[in-house]
């Protein structure tokens, strides 16, 4: 989540169950926040151990064969039925019955080609994953917004928003595959050896390691850490890193946020020009010329699939700010389908120079510095593949001049990426004719459904 947070302290490991308030402490964003994922990780994992993996009531997300107006069947196009489902215990709604192909953000490529493809049979799914939300994206012309008008331009608190994508996987299937799918008891663990054989994960397998204090050459004793082996940052911060190319180490590449991806500018964009909402709260907020930014809409959010994560987004550097006409100029083009008007198009600022090869550099035992003496290492075996938006948090403290990370100030550990995490359901298995007809048969019904109680 790519908001304005001091850091993530939620750890299911420690068993807390709630944040208790005391009288007269300081309030920080991370208490409550962790208040809250104690919650949903509570109703969440409740959830999955009554219903497993996944399941529903009813008839949500049956996949059926889509009409016309004309009651003719629409080719290569199939419905949604509307209700409710859960994987891993998040709930999925489906709001009103839709079409495969209007589901938001679709295109084929990312969703599944039922128009391309060869007539055959296909894997239809479900993706869950969650989407921060601010005020940007959550603008709205009409009805209530999250932003507080009110206030005249500031924001308050922003929101996760539970995404579920039904998307197609071209498979053939054997009698012996069906059967297994349909397998109380290995149906699952079936369904997900398919996902993983056509590269769809969860998460990269890539792994990181941060540090800002270096290890003393001799001795083990507090003063022998030299000031430049310390973290130097006036202020406190938290780094994100996030891959931006995926890739095997070598070919990857990443960038760097101090602010966690944090700050962003509302905006529309024409060739190389951006024209914002602001240009930043104060100096530490602001855009500057040679600087890196991002360009980022719905579309691109949406279409983030962790299958084809390879593909970026638009990275560009600035070539001047415009500050009478709230203005960036930019030094190369946006193309033309890239932060559309209506898909709530925002700039995103990061402060590594551009984008940086994801490596294990001979020098500096294979550390790659950030700033202020926040270094990082990635790891990774010969197969391993690092997934473009993958990222990683690193606390850093003033107070303490190092980062909170995983393992001692010596011996750091290698962490896997904090997310986007997917998690994956099977709906159904559909076939394609040759005119472009789909056939959703009642006995390829995958999901797990049960009645209510009452």
């Amino acid at each position: 989540m790519k908001g304005d947070f001091t850091r993530f302290t939620f750890d299911p490991r420690k068993n807390f169950s709630r944040v208790l308030m005391q009288q007269g402490r300081v309030q920080l964003d991370a208490d409550w926040n962790e208040m809250a994922e104690m919650q949903l990780n509570f109703l969440r994992t409740l959830a999955a151990d009554l219903i497993g993996p996944h399941g529903g009531p009813g008839d949500g997300f049956k996949i059926e064969a889509a009409k016309d107006a004309n009651n003719n069947d629409r080719p290569r196009d199939f419905s949604i039925h509307e209700g409710r489902y859960y994987v891993d215990g998040i709930q999925c709604a489906s709001e009103g019955a839709r079409l495969f192909s209007g589901q938001d953000g679709f295109t084929a490529e990312v969703f599944g080609d039922l128009g391309s493809n060869q007539p055959g049979t296909y894997l239809v799914y479900l993706d869950v994953w969650e989407r921060f939300i601010t005020y940007i994206e959550d603008e709205q012309e009409a009805g209530i917004s999250i932003r507080e008008v009110a206030l005249r331009g500031p924001d308050t608190a922003a929101r996760s928003q539970v995404v579920s994508q039904v998307k197609c996987l071209a498979r053939e299937f054997s009698d012996q595959d069906r059967a297994n799918l349909k397998d109380r008891n290995k149906g699952y663990d079936t369904f997900l050896k398919f996902l993983a054989n056509a590269g769809v994960a969860t998460l990269g397998a890539g792994k990181l390691l941060a540090r800002a204090i270096k290890p003393p050459s001799g001795g083990d004793v507090a003063c022998d850490i030299a000031p430049e082996s310390r973290y130097r940052g006036a202020e406190n911060q938290l780094y994100r890193v996030e891959i931006h190319k995926g890739g095997k180490l070598g070919e990857a590449t990443f960038k760097w946020s101090r602010d966690n991806g944090s700050v962003v500018f509302a905006g529309a964009f024409a060739g190389t020009e951006a024209t914002l909402e602001h240009l930043g709260r104060d100096g530490r907020f602001g855009l500057e010329p040679d600087g890196w930014v991002e360009i980022v809409d719905d579309d691109y959010v949406l279409q983030n699939r962790p299958a084809l994560r390879n593909q970026p987004a638009l990275l560009v550097q600035i070539e001047r700010v415009v500050a009478d006409d709230m203005k960036v100029i930019l030094k190369s083009s946006i193309p033309a389908n890239v932060g559309q008007t209506g898909k709530h198009p925002l700039l995103r600022r990061w402060d590594s120079p551009g984008e940086v090869k994801v490596e294990v550099p001979e020098k500096n035992n294979g550390w790659i510095p950030l700033e202020d003496g926040v270094e990082v290492k990635f790891q990774a075996a010969p197969n391993d593949v690092f997934r473009s938006g993958d990222y990683w948090l690193i606390p850093a403290r003033v107070a303490t001049g190092d980062v909170e990370w995983p393992g001692t100030r010596d011996n750091p550990l290698a962490a896997g990426p904090h997310g986007v995490e997917h998690h994956y359901a099977p709906l159904a298995i559909i076939s394609l004719d040759a005119g472009g007809k789909v056939t959703a048969d009642p006995k390829d019904d995958l999901r797990r459904r049960w009645t209510p109680l009452a």
